[in-house]
């Protein structure tokens, strides 16, 4: 014996699908006492027996059940089930792409069989009286048979006293290789006259329905499965129209529990995959509204988007479902609500859609609805929607919320509020940073899912929300009241730095609620390292050492700058007094008539800006320049006024620029910049060593500029006009400008006198 019988210990589990008998603790039998070339295991009670090409010559004394794969006979034979302890077999599974007979005496030996499952790849008949020694047979399987027919499975199920005691059967991917097959009244009536409670279609290929021969076996049908199958092109017999749904019997499909309708494909009219403002009305009496469990997955292959569409219900009575599961549909925007509140769903299932919105209004219906998950979505559409919040409001049942995968980067304070009742929560794989939703009244939670985020410390608000229910649990758990909380926080990109430390020493103290923490790594020094208190104890020693360094380092920096800034306003001030003084100096100068036959000013211009400069900068500073001179003097050349008629501009430009003024001021705009004359203006001032000064009228396109006045434009500061609610302001002020223009004027004038002096000796 390799593993032990304990039902407590670690076992390994086989599933057996579609299997009545459910293993719960595996045994593997030793090789001397299994068949040889066969596998053993026991599971509590019962020895299984698994094979490979051939059927076993004898069983081990208490085998329960057979499982050959790949069997290689040719013909299924009464000899091959001859040892005695057949008799006593419960379930048999045969698997062969070989076998295509079998004897109408083959199973006369397996007369305790309740599971059978069949599934030959050419078994093309069946014989008629082959089933009938299997009196105790509750599981029929015929999935997979291909080229077996329904003609010879009713056939079979026809025989007079056979399977008395069936209750669940299998036709999953029948007659896959023959032409469809058409499900009369025989088919029908051979089924009826067993228990049958679970029903298989799966795949099978039929496209003709008597659904009034149905009616008898849908009123014993607990599971039905009828997906993967076309219902488009499915020919009702004897039904005219779709509205002909509503005179089944009240009481057809009243045992039904399960139906999956899965990958099934659908009459267009009941997919409405884009409906808008429209009003839907709903028979409950329709066999579609009787499954407690309704598994529709993957019906749309269309997207689905319902906008403000309102379902009206008749026949209703209120109802509490036990599960709707919906995925895979191309779902998108769900914009629905019901007439009244009529039924709710203990399960909801939507993930795996592309879902962008659900209206709260259609939530509200689901106020029983203990398990809810809409994960694999995209509802962090709906974070900017003010209807959000009230997602959950109305209902204080739910134990099971998945939000995984949705793209949620935050979610509203106070979303759960009312959920006081959550147990799980997982809102793995999404983009969180932090938790900054409300969790104090989340006092039954057990788990709680953030891992594959984007959390890189726990920051001041996700620690609090965390520490109330920790400080829960710790009272809940001295009282005896609760199970353990455990956190899952695992695959996010936490770093270990000064600033994230003193939160990561937190973790480490409530580690006992994390899940998997052995696992959780941080970025330290641009490489990944576990997350313990080694680690810890390494960033914080790290940390010290650096916070020294930045002392000394801030230290003598603020030195520096000290320096520096009182060495600034030095320079600044002795600026400014060379400034004042160069100003000062001119209109001595000035006043005592050593300039004399020269222009203060050249004033260059474009001529369709020509108002604005004449009114709102020729006459001010002309006006400031003789309050502050104390002289009438003309100071200030401009074109109109100054150049002589009929010469040439270029000509009469340079006269004035290079040999009649002693300062230029450029007033730029995009037309100056787009104008040849001002283009030669703006070269002769560049190339004059005379002081420039440069005035924007304007925002510039500095890219239309030539080289020359680029080149100023980029040298030199600038006088600029705003426009200050409709009126337009310069600045610096006109004082500040004039005194600029003496500073200037007086700085040419000794740098002129400094050169000429020298070529007169």
């Amino acid at each position: 014996m390799l593993l032990s019988n304990d039902p407590c210990c670690t076992s390994l589990i086989i599933v057996w699908l579609a299997t009545p008998f459910l293993p719960s603790c595996l045994e593997i039998i030793s090789v001397a006492y299994c068949v040889l070339g066969c596998k053993c295991f026991r599971t509590g009670d019962r020895l299984t027996v698994e094979c490979d090409h051939y059927l076993p010559n004898f069983l081990p004394e208490g085998t329960s059940a057979v499982f050959v794969k790949d069997l290689h006979t040719t013909h299924l034979l009464p000899d091959q089930f001859s040892d005695h302890a057949w008799k006593n077999l419960t379930e048999l599974r045969l698997q062969s792409w070989k076998t295509e007979f079998i004897h109408d005496l083959s199973f006369f030996n397996l007369l305790n069989l309740e599971y059978l499952k069949i599934s030959f790849d050419i078994l093309s008949t069946l014989p008629a009286g082959c089933f009938s020694p299997m009196q105790r047979l509750r599981v029929l399987d015929l999935s997979g048979n291909g080229h077996l027919t329904f003609e010879e499975v009713t056939k079979a199920l026809s025989f007079p006293g056979v399977l008395p005691n069936l209750e669940g059967i299998y036709f999953d991917k029948l007659q896959t290789y023959r032409d469809p097959a058409t499900l009369l009244e025989p088919f029908f009536s051979a089924l009826a006259s067993k228990p049958i409670k679970r029903l298989s279609l799966s795949g099978a290929n039929f496209n003709s329905f008597c659904l009034q021969s149905f009616v008898p076996l849908g009123m014993k049908l607990e599971v039905l499965n009828i997906s993967d199958i076309s219902l488009a092109s499915m020919n009702f017999i004897d039904l005219l129209s779709r509205n002909k749904f509503v005179t089944l019997p009240s009481n057809f499909f009243s045992s039904l529990q399960v139906m999956d309708i899965s990958y099934a494909k659908l009459p267009g009219y009941l997919l409405l995959t884009n409906a808008r403002n429209q009003v839907w009305e709903y028979d409950c009496a329709s066999p579609l509204y009787q499954a407690q469990h309704m598994i529709a997955n993957g019906i749309s292959p269309f997207e689905v988007r319902h906008v403000n569409v309102t379902l009206l219900s008749r026949n209703c009575r209120k109802q509490l479902f036990n599960k709707i599961e919906a995925r895979y549909n191309n779902l998108v925007w769900i914009d629905t609500h019901f007439s009244r509140d009529l039924f709710s769903f203990r399960e909801v299932d939507l993930s795996y859609n592309r879902i962008q919105y659900i209206s709260p209004n259609l939530t509200a219906h689901f106020s029983q609805t203990v398990h809810f998950d809409v994960s694999h979505n995209e509802l962090h559409r709906m974070e900017t929607v003010p209807e959000f919040k009230e997602f959950f409001n109305f209902n204080t049942v739910l134990e099971y919320v998945d939000l995984s995968f949705n793209g949620f980067t935050k979610l509203p304070e106070t979303f759960f509020h009312n959920a006081t009742s959550l147990t799980v929560l997982k809102l793995s794989g999404n983009q969180f940073e932090k938790i900054d939703f409300q969790m104090e009244t989340l006092t039954r939670l057990q788990y709680l899912d953030i891992s594959l985020n984007n959390i890189m410390y726990i920051n001041g608000v996700t620690q609090m929300n965390l520490q109330s229910l920790f400080g829960q649990r710790i009272f809940s758990l001295k009282n005896g009241t609760e199970d353990d909380l455990r956190v899952n926080m695992d695959w996010n990109h936490l770093v270990c730095s000064c600033e994230t430390l003193e939160s990561l020493y937190w973790v480490m103290e409530n580690k006992l609620y994390y899940e998997h923490i052995d696992r959780y790594t941080c970025t330290f020094k641009e490489k990944n390292e576990p997350l313990n208190l080694n680690t810890l104890d390494v960033v914080h020693s790290y940390c010290a050492q650096s916070s020294m360094v930045l002392t000394t380092i801030a230290t003598g920096l603020a030195l520096i700058l000290s320096i520096y800034y009182i060495v600034y306003r030095i320079s600044s001030l002795c600026d400014a007094y060379h400034t004042q003084k160069a100003a000062h100096n001119f209109v001595n100068r000035y006043r005592s008539g050593e300039i004399k036959g020269k222009f203060l000013i050249f004033l260059s211009y474009a001529s369709v800006d020509s108002d604005f400069v004449l009114q709102l900068v020729y006459q001010q500073l002309k006006q400031k320049l003789v309050e502050r001179l104390g002289a009438d003097d003309n100071l200030i050349c401009h074109h109109e006024e100054h150049f002589f008629p009929g010469h040439p501009i270029a000509k009469e430009a340079e006269k004035y620029i290079i040999d009649e003024s002693i300062t230029i001021l450029l007033v730029v705009s995009d037309a100056y910049c787009e104008s040849i004359f001002c283009q030669h203006e703006a070269k002769l001032a560049e190339y004059s060593n005379k002081p420039v000064i440069l005035m924007l009228r304007e925002q510039v396109d500095v890219s239309k500029m030539s080289p020359e006045l680029s080149a100023l434009f980029s040298r030199y500061t600038r006088v600029k006009w705003e426009n200050v609610s409709g009126k337009y302001v310069m600045k610096p002020d006109w004082d500040t400008l004039c005194d600029s223009i003496f500073a200037l004027a007086e700085d040419y004038i000794q740098k002129s006198t400094k050169i000429i002096a020298p070529c007169n000796q």
